[in-house]
């Protein structure tokens, strides 16, 4: 138990918890989708309430330490390279991120496509989260936080998309997805771990880049799907406020 403990103490361990937390988010979230798909105005509350923790944890926990640097040459190559890598993967893929309205029914069909999207976007996402706790344990487990909301707005889309699969194999699927962020956030880690502050700065850069494209691209374009609402604006507003007093308090 001893052992356990020291190993969770350090960074890897603790980047090895975070991503299966997250990961196993994701998973439940799936198989709950498979069997009762959330209603459109749920669905809208998380997905606006996941965007809010992500704006909040981005503008209370990176931007500083962004700021604090003054490498503004690899800062501005690094926000540049997050948004220019979003977009590219967003092109190659071609296909939208899953929509819990694209049920496909009618045929057992394995949408490999989607899922391809899904598996590269999931992958970035771990990297980013290694990055986090590069800067920090706070900071990472802010943006792990932030990243087991999304997953479970992603892991109901999945569920509803795989819903004519078993639920053996929809287990499968998003616990080989969950994987890909395992690894993800190991790599993410090791890689810039030996980064000198400069450079760092730059990787922190290009995380803020990529988080955002995601939480403005990806959850809130997907959320207004479902149309506006009172309610899921005041969801984006509560969790900006809960995760910016979170930091406060760190």
């Amino acid at each position: 138990m001893g052992n356990a403990l020291r190993l969770f103490s350090r960074p890897l361990g603790q980047v090895e918890l975070g991503a299966l937390l997250a990961a196993s988010a994701m998973v439940l979230a799936a198989l709950f989708a498979r069997v009762r798909s959330p209603g459109a105005q749920v669905r809208s509350g998380l997905q606006h309430f996941a965007a809010g923790v992500v704006f909040s944890t981005v503008g209370v926990e990176l931007l500083p330490d962004v700021t604090r640097s003054h490498a503004i040459p690899e800062v501005v190559i690094g926000f540049a390279a997050g948004v220019a890598l979003l977009l590219v993967v967003r092109k190659l893929t071609d296909e939208p991120a899953p929509s819990a309205a694209t049920v496909k029914s009618d045929v057992e069909r394995l949408p490999v496509g989607m899922l391809t999207a899904v598996g590269i976007d999931i992958l970035l996402d771990g990297v980013l989260v290694g990055v986090g706790f590069t800067v920090g344990a706070k900071e990472g487990w802010m943006l792990t936080a932030a990243l087991a909301l999304e997953l479970v707005s992603l892991g109901f889309a999945i569920g509803a998309s795989l819903s004519t699969f078993s639920g053996k194999k929809v287990t499968g699927i998003a616990g080989f997805l969950g994987l890909l962020l395992l690894l993800g956030a190991g790599a993410g880690l090791e890689f810039v771990s030996h980064f000198s502050p400069h450079l760092l700065a730059g990787v922190i850069a290009f995380s803020c880049a990529a988080f955002l494209f995601q939480a403005t691209e990806e959850l809130l374009v997907e959320a207004h799907e479902s149309g506006e609402s009172a309610f899921a604006t005041a969801m984006f507003f509560t969790g900006f406020l809960i995760f910016l007093v979170v930091g406060m308090l760190g």
